[in-house]
């Protein structure tokens, strides 16, 4: 009996050990849009950078053609306002169920600006080309750079990928 009872209480504490192992590999990070920018402006570098400027509602609405606050639980941007530079970095917490019209927009506006720079500078083209865009369970980011190799190692460290 007691050989029985010091099995039993083993396998109970194996199994306890094994649920508070997997509680903490299901943890998945929750940081704001904010905080998520920030770190990738920080990989960037303030230097590689030209003068950013923030995305506002309206600015995303135009630019993205949908309405922020009817598919985005949050979101954070910065583009380039010199005409010389097609850099934008836009992050982005999408509602549930909304992520397919959030990468439709994308998808618009990377043929928006490979319309506008296929004519205009071969070096900043390139860089259009090369727009990334990944996602991370609710997170999805765009991010048109000359840095965004950095950009998006900044966001997978954050969004938890």
């Amino acid at each position: 009996m007691k050989k029985l009872t010091a099995l039993l209480l083993s396998a109970l504490l194996c199994l306890s050990l094994l649920a508070g192992c997997q509680q903490g590999a299901e943890e998945t990070k929750n940081p704001t849009c904010e905080e998520v920018l920030t770190a990738i402006q920080d990989a960037i570098g303030e230097d590689n950078l030209p003068m950013m400027g923030e995305i506002d509602d309206e600015t995303l609405s135009v630019l993205y053609g949908f309405e922020p606050t009817e598919l985005l639980e949050d979101y954070r941007g910065s583009i380039s306002q010199m005409n010389v530079h097609a850099d934008e970095i836009l992050v982005m917490k999408v509602k549930e169920g909304n992520m397919e019209d959030v990468e439709a927009g994308i998808a618009q506006r990377q043929e928006d600006l490979d319309a506008t720079w296929a004519q205009y500078l071969p070096e900043v083209y390139e860089v259009v080309q090369d727009a990334r865009v990944v996602k991370n369970g609710q997170y999805i980011l765009f991010v048109v750079s000359s840095y965004a190799d950095e950009a998006v190692a900044a966001f997978d460290e954050m969004t938890g990928a």
